[in-house]
């Protein structure tokens, strides 16, 4: 069964077009004017928002959980962001923190959403984010039923780079899917929704199921305890797949879920198609095995023989994913989370601003107290105006045509 589009690109396609055409060019959020889709419903912002940012279009809603992602406009830049929107519960808080740990840590990765600020009312939590506007990995491949072989590498390195940077900060996704890989306009990938995400360290396990099962490891199905980085390595794999086939390994073609769990518990996936090159295989291959001991590491997937062609010179440079030391002694001291919560970001806030404008020979901003424990309460860098954010590194060079 082929990758199907999602409700959002049919839409934009006309909805009953059959052939498999390139998506219309993805307009600039400068100088031209945005395409607005209406909708019956907008929701107010909270006080914290109100009057600086402007609701425009929906686009889109999650599947099982009240959570919606709004188009929006910051009113005083006329910079485009998304909003998501969440009901109330505590992982919402706690996606709150990882996207914000993430973007203190210098320099941000420029293939992960960038997080811009937080705020919170009484019925929802609203975090304000990057807008990525080339949508979804999946109706990107859905539209072409697979890419290239070029075009896939290259927004592998993209992938993985951008998952060992949260290994190595102490953050595991587990929830890495098409769906939650996204482009921007220049159609450079961008890892997103971080709702099912955790902190790691070595040798502290956790056995919590989350994710979606076309993308889950054999472990978790099974209830067995599992670190995290290697979860995260397996859907990569995944996503790999599916980026050269259109469709997902270990989808059985039927409804029964269970025919789906068996396959995944044996490792069978569906044969690769002859156009695969033979590296490419043995990368997907060793990505996908059963036994995690035995299963590819990320720095094992980043060396791999099959990213080296045109590999960026920005992405080779980034750095190794050896575990922050800092990190992974607060998670091992610590034994309630939001303690761990509170130290990172206090810890990060300070000295990822204090290095950042050293390295640039200007004085350090004064550093606010954080207050209140609350989303609104947070320090200078969780309050950032899309006009103030720190430059990312050089952007990476255009992807290869289809």
């Amino acid at each position: 069964m082929h990758l199907q589009r999602s409700q959002q690109q049919q839409e934009q396609d006309g909805g009953s077009s059959t052939t498999c055409t390139p998506p219309p060019p993805v307009p600039s959020s400068a100088g031209s004017k945005r395409p607005i889709r209406t909708t019956t419903s907008k929701p107010s912002l909270p006080a914290a928002l109100r009057g600086r940012y402007e609701l425009h279009s929906l686009r889109g809603q999650g599947e099982f959980a009240e959570v919606w992602e709004w188009e929006a406009r910051h009113l005083r830049t006329g910079h485009w962001v998304a909003i998501k929107i969440i009901a109330p519960h505590s992982q919402s808080c706690f996606e709150v923190f990882v996207m914000r740990l993430l973007s203190l840590r210098q320099p941000q990765h420029p293939h992960i959403v960038r997080f811009y600020e937080a705020a919170r009312s009484s019925d929802h939590t609203y975090i304000v984010m990057e807008l990525a506007e080339g949508g979804q990995l999946h109706d990107h491949v859905a539209v072409r039923e697979r890419l290239p072989e070029a075009q896939a590498r290259a927004l592998f390195q993209q992938l993985v780079a951008g998952v060992a940077y949260c290994h190595r900060s102490m953050v595991v996704h587990r929830d890495l899917k098409m769906e939650n890989v996204l482009l921007d306009s220049r159609g450079h990938l961008k890892i997103a929704d971080f709702g099912f995400s955790n902190l790691w360290a070595p040798g502290r396990l956790q056995a919590e199921s989350c994710g979606n099962p076309q993308y889950a490891v054999p472990e978790l199905l099974d209830g067995r305890p599992y670190e995290g980085p290697e979860v995260d390595v397996w859907s990569c794999g995944v996503i790999l797949y599916a980026m050269f086939c259109g469709r997902l390994p270990f989808d059985a073609g039927t409804d029964d879920i269970s025919d789906l769990r068996r396959n995944v518990r044996r490792g069978d996936f569906r044969r690769l198609p002859s156009w695969v090159s033979d590296d490419a295989r043995d990368l997907i291959s060793s990505m996908l095995i059963v036994r995690p001991q035995k299963r590819a590491t990320i720095t094992e997937v980043r060396a791999h023989r099959w990213l080296e062609p045109d590999m960026p010179p920005y992405l080779a440079l980034l750095p190794t994913t050896s575990p922050d030391a800092t990190l992974a002694s607060l998670l091992h001291h610590l034994d309630h989370e939001a303690a761990v919560a509170y130290q990172l970001v206090l810890n990060e806030q300070h000295d990822a601003a204090t290095r950042y404008y050293q390295q640039l020979a200007m004085p350090p901003p004064p550093q606010r107290a954080l207050g209140g424990g609350g989303l609104d309460g947070a320090g200078a860098a969780g309050r950032m105006h899309p006009h103030q954010l720190l430059p990312q590194p050089p952007p990476p060079p255009p992807l290869p045509d289809d």
